[in-house]
């Protein structure tokens, strides 16, 4: 199980941002958002 809160959360601030500049409606975002329950 991965600790969500390693480095501050770090990892998951930079996700949210590569999700931002993808775009709500890409293919990518849509299947890792889910995937990471973000």
């Amino acid at each position: 199980n991965q600790d969500k809160s390693y480095r501050h959360g770090e990892a998951q601030n930079v996700m949210l941002g590569v999700f931002e500049l993808l775009g709500e409606s890409d293919s990518l975002t849509q299947a890792y958002r889910q995937s990471l329950a973000l």
